[in-house]
Formats: structure tokens, C-alpha cells, sequence
């Protein structure tokens, strides 16, 4: 899928009025996406930054749980196609979430992009600097591989876990949550294949528990034939240097098992196989340290979303979602304010608002997510059902 293929029509053809106020978002994340066409819906012209060129299909389940479902509906209607991809793609799960391959909501946004004429993509640019000095009528944006100089009234950082934006407003880097992961698919199964056996088994045919080590296997044949995605997460100290995730597996006594996950490792792309990753968070136990005031670290004309602001353990479709229910909440706040967002302090206002309005939420989630993903390495057994109050509290989303 090319990044650049998919936005240069619109950039060529926007043509906006200066009074228009703009919003810079930094990172074409799935948060980056979705806030910009919120903001574009309410009538901003909305310049989406992103350091890549073209998008990998790298990566793959997500889970969308019911309140990120509810979001984004409310950011792009229902018969949006977005909407329709979700509908047709997700497979359900209980609770009212969906999952499904990580590419396909990814897609499916970049469409929509593609189709606003209020957005403007720019990609292969790093963000080195901005400057938000409320003398100045806009926030400046420089790029360290370009001498391109952006202008807005508001900008917002949507550039993940590994956010340059928190970078630059001297806000604690993520911290390492102690497990390595590896993502990858099979893309088609062969006929003789160990893995099609797991084709007729459900949405999760397999998943198998080593030491501190997990392996899971998602099944999308029912909805997408031959699509199968795994994950392995592991906090075996062995994990962070090893070059293959079978090496945690290797010595499991069934036979069978061994075989089934040599192949799925086989069959996946390379990348996959030797690019892990360690899962970090954004630790919001400490936030009241570095954002006294409330919020989460935002400050003047820039506000965070989404994993730049929060990042917290995936464990039930709930990053995404929080991503989705931030940009909601920044719409609804700024929505009939577009105009006033060129005065510094109607800006500052209006994203203090936006944050203090977020944080108490996410929090509680944040925290429950946590405890939930340690207790899996530890005890599952352990861990205690979510009551129908919280529920209630967490589905009805906002």
C-alpha cells in the first residue's frame, strides 16, 4: 500500500482560504488518521505529517473494542466506509468488540483520507522542532530533513509510544513493560500445510502458554479465506536478544505443537520474524509528577492523543479505543470554536479542556489494563471478572 499514491491527489487539488484556521497532526497513526478527519469534519484544514513515505503492511490483529467502535461511528457516521469495512472485515468477539487483521482498519482509513478535501498528507518528514511562543499568531513546525516551515493554530501529536512530540515538550520518554513481542500472518495456507487444520478451529485455533511466553493464533479465514495473524509475547529474559521467537518454543515436549509453530513461523515474512519489539508504556502512575495541573502534558497550542499520550497495555482492544475517544472528546471541544482557535488563549483553553476532560477516564483504564496484562504472565487464573457496572462504565464509552 503506497502512502504517497494514496494522498497526492488531494494534495494537489486542496485549495483553502487563509482564514481557515489549520491543525497540524504529526504521525498518521490510526489516532493521527481519525483526528484528522475530525477536525477536518468540523471545518479545519488539517496538514497529516507523517515520517514515512509508504506505509508497510507490517503488524498484525487489532482489537476494537465496543466504546472505539462507538468513536469512531460517531467521527465518520455510520455509513461511512470506514464503517462498512469494520462491519464487513471485524470478526465479533464478546462484549460487542471486533477484531481484525491490523492493515484492514488501516486501509480503510487512508481511503477516507483520500476522499477529504480538507486534508493534506505530507509524508517523509521528521519532526525536529516546533515553536508555539504565544506573541506569534501560529505554531511553527520544522522538519529536520526538509527546510519546510509549517503553520497552524493548533498542533497535535499523534506520533505513538515512541512520540517526538513528548520529546519536545520535556515529557517522560515510555518505559520498557518488561515483555519482547513479535507480530506477523500467513497471508494463504497451502494445501498439506500443518496450519490449515487451524482454518476450521475458530477465531483462536491455537494459543499456547511456555514459561513466560505466549503464542497466540487468530483466525480471519471465515471473513478473509487463508488469513491467519499470531502474536508471541514473552517475558523470558532470554527474549530481548533472541533472533527467532521459536527458540522459546523449541523444547516443548508435543511434537505436534512444535511442528504446528515451526511452520507458522515459516510460512510468515521475514520482517516479521526478526523484528520484535519491546512493548512500552506511557506510565500514567506518575502523571500527577509531570502534569501538575492536570491534563497530560499538553500545553499552549499543542495537545497529545492516543499512544503519544497514554500508551497502555494491550490486552482487551482498548489502545485503539482510547485513541478514537480522544479525538471525539477534541472534536466535540473544539466544535463551534474553530474561529477562536487563532487567539492563543481561546486555544490553550479549549486542549486544557480537552485533557483534564480525558484524563480521569483513561486512568482507570490505563490501570486495569496494567494489572490485567501482568496477571496473565503470572496467574490468569487469578484475575478477577470485570463487574457489569464496569462494564457498563467502559462499553457506553463517551
Amino acid at each position: 500500500f503506497d502512502f504517497v499514491e494514496a494522498f497526492c491527489s488531494t494534495a494537489e487539488t486542496i485549495q483553502m482560504s487563509e482564514n481557515i484556521p489549520t491543525a497540524i497532526v504529526i504521525g498518521a497513526s490510526l489516532a493521527g488518521m481519525s483526528a484528522a478527519l475530525a477536525l477536518a469534519k468540523i471545518g479545519m484544514k488539517v496538514e497529516l505529517i507523517d515520517k514515512r513515505e509508504t506505509e508497510t503492511r507490517q503488524g498484525a490483529v487489532i482489537g476494537l473494542a465496543a466504546n472505539g467502535y462507538r468513536a469512531i461511528e460517531e467521527i465518520l457516521g455510520k455509513e461511512s466506509c470506514v464503517m462498512a469495512t469494520l462491519d464487513d472485515k471485524g470478526l465479533p468477539m464478546d462484549g460487542g468488540s471486533l477484531m481484525m487483521p491490523w492493515a484492514v482498519i488501516r486501509e480503510a482509513l487512508c481511503e477516507q483520507i483520500k476522499a477529504s478535501a480538507n486534508i493534506q498528507f505530507r509524508g517523509g518528514l521528521n519532526l525536529s522542532e516546533f515553536d508555539d511562543c504565544p506573541r506569534n499568531r501560529k505554531v511553527k513546525v520544522k522538519f529536520s530533513n526538509s527546510d519546510l516551515v509549517l503553520e497552524g493554530d493548533l498542533l497535535v501529536g499523534a506520533d505513538g509510544v515512541y512520540s517526538t512530540m513528548r520529546k519536545i515538550l520535556g515529557l517522560p520518554c515510555a518505559t520498557k513493560a518488561g515483555s519482547t513481542v513479535w507480530r506477523g500472518s500467513v497471508d494463504s495456507v497451502k494445501v498439506g500445510s500443518k496450519l490449515s487444520s487451524l482454518l476450521d478451529k475458530g477465531l483462536v485455533p491455537l494459543r499456547y502458554k511456555e514459561g513466560e511466553s505466549y503464542v497466540t493464533v487468530y483466525n480471519f479465514h471465515d471473513k478473509i479465506p487463508g488469513k491467519i495473524c499470531w502474536s508471541v509475547s514473552s517475558k523470558d529474559p532470554r527474549a530481548e536478544q533472541c533472533q527467532h521467537p521459536f527458540v522459546l518454543f523449541e523444547t516443548i515436549e508435543d511434537k505436534d505443537m512444535t511442528g504446528v509453530l515451526r511452520e507458522l513461523f515459516d510460512e510468515s515474512s521475514r520482517e516479521s520474524i526478526e523484528k520484535s519489539f519491546q512493548l512500552s508504556v506511557i506510565d500514567l502512575r506518575s502523571i500527577d509528577d509531570w502534569s501538575p495541573s492536570g491534563g497530560w502534558g499538553g500545553i499552549g497550542r499543542v495537545t497529545l492523543i492516543g499512544d503519544a499520550a497514554h500508551a497502555l497495555r494491550p490486552t482487551s482492544g482498548q489502545g485503539v479505543a482510547m485513541a478514537f475517544e480522544d479525538t471525539v472528546i477534541l472534536s466535540r471541544t473544539l466544535r463551534g470554536l474553530v474561529f477562536d482557535l487563532q487567539d492563543f488563549s481561546c486555544c490553550d483553553d479549549a486542549l486544557r479542556k480537552f485533557e483534564n476532560e480525558r484524563v480521569e477516564r483513561v486512568k482507570v483504564i490505563w490501570e486495569d489494563q496494567w494489572m490485567r496484562a501482568e496477571a496473565g504472565y503470572k496467574s490468569p487464573e487469578s484475575i478477577e471478572p470485570y463487574t457489569d457496572e464496569y462494564l457498563k462504565w467502559l462499553r457506553d464509552g463517551v
